[in-house]
Parts: C-alpha cells; structure tokens; sequence
C-alpha cells in the first residue's frame, strides 16, 4: 500500500541530510523517502497533492500503523546479536567494531530503527540511544532527525525501550531523546513553535498505545520544556 502525502507537510531539510549521506539531492530523493525512513508504512511517499489535512493524515497513520504497534520489550542482547534478521551492520556496531562518527554503516543502523519487524526494532532504538552517548555535534544533528521521527511514528517501541530500566538503558537516556526532539523540532519549524510541537506530540500519541501514553507524555513534557514553552497554553 502506498499513500500519498503532501511534501510541505515534512521539512525538506530532514529529506536533504539523508540525502547528502545518501549521494542525492532533494528531488531525486524525494519520490523515494521510504529508502531513508524504512517504516514499513510508505506514509512518507510524497505527491504534489496539497487537499489531505492535517485529521486525515493523523487518522490514516493511526489506522495502518496500529497494527504495527504492539513492540516486544527489549530482550537479552544475545537473543538479537544471534538474531538472523538482525543486519551485521547493527551486530557490528553493538561489538564495537567501528564509531558511529566515521562509518556510514551508522546510517544502515539508524535507519533500521524504523523496521517494521516488531522483534527487532527494539534493539536498533536501544543502538540509537548508544549512538547518542557517542555521538560528535555533526552526527547529534542527524540523530535529533532520528529520535523525532522514532517518537512520532513508533513511540510505543521508544517507551518500551527507555523503561526496560537501568540493565539496559541509562535513566539519562529519556533526557538525551527529549532533547534530541526539542533540538529537531526547533530546527525545522517554520510556524509558531508551540504549533510545531503540538503537531509532533500528537502524532505520536496518535500512534502510542494507552498502555505507554502516559510515559509518552512524560516525554513531551521533558520536550516541551526544552523548548521553553510551558509559558503558553
């Protein structure tokens, strides 16, 4: 199934990071964004059609999403690292066999984290989180893109992962992600920046499950403090 949405409704920006790394530009990379953002929706196909609003698009990602939604909590890591459809990119990286600030194999990683396989996606947020420990400013940049994204299309897998406590996943970790979120939503914005966030959070509580909202919601908060606007209504 392929939907078309309208490209104004994403920052061109987020499409032209992976680009560079991808070795194209904006208008070759854009009629092929699921290569980028491998969700396993094809809700990031984009078309020149400008009449789908905001309700639909919301409506229509929750109905194709949800039954993805249902994520395994994170398990043992050696039950991923034998995993046969965990790529060796990500067995690699989890080995410390190269840094996430020079190996493209980073990327594969990354983009891996919005697999539709419920079993693995786990571990790849989880190798994200690890990547935000080791991350440089220029690779920070395109992680934020990451975390944002994560958050909005599969936060019941992010909750799951951040919470499966301190054995697995720093308490830090829910701090560094907000922030990672604020900082994206803060560069692509360019409306009113309470509207920008209000717009991520509900995506992605539209695409939570009950059982995690209210962790989600936390998570936001941390967010919308970043960005200073507990001020405002």
């Amino acid at each position: 199934m392929k939907i078309t949405i309208d490209a104004s409704l994403f920052a061109k920006r987020d499409v032209d990071v992976y680009a560079r790394h991808k070795g194209r530009n904006y208008s070759q990379i854009a009629p092929h964004v699921e290569n980028i953002f491998p969700a396993g929706i094809y809700f990031f196909y984009f078309s020149a059609e400008r009449e789908m609003s905001l309700k639909a698009l919301l409506t229509i990602l929750f109905c194709i999403s949800s039954p993805f939604l249902y994520a395994q909590e994170l398990k043992n890591f050696d039950f991923y690292y034998s995993h046969p459809q965990v790529s060796q990119e990500a067995k690699e990286y989890y080995a410390g066999m190269y840094s996430v600030n020079s190996s493209e194999k980073a990327y594969n990683v990354m983009d891996s984290a919005f697999t539709q396989n419920d079993e693995t996606r786990p571990f790849y947020i989880y190798l994200v989180c690890k990547m935000l420990g080791e991350a440089d400013d220029k690779m920070l940049s395109d992680l934020s893109i990451i975390c944002r994204y994560v958050a909005e299309i599969h936060p019941t897998t992010l909750m799951a992962v951040l919470y499966a406590g301190r054995n697995y996943v720093e308490d830090k970790y829910k701090t560094i992600w907000a922030k990672r979120i604020s900082t994206e939503i803060r560069v692509a914005c360019d409306q009113d920046l309470m509207d920008c966030f209000k717009l991520s959070r509900t995506t992605a509580i539209q695409a939570c499950t009950e059982t995690q909202k209210q962790r989600l919601e936390v998570l936001y908060n941390m967010v919308r403090k970043d960005l200073n606007l507990f001020q405002q209504g």
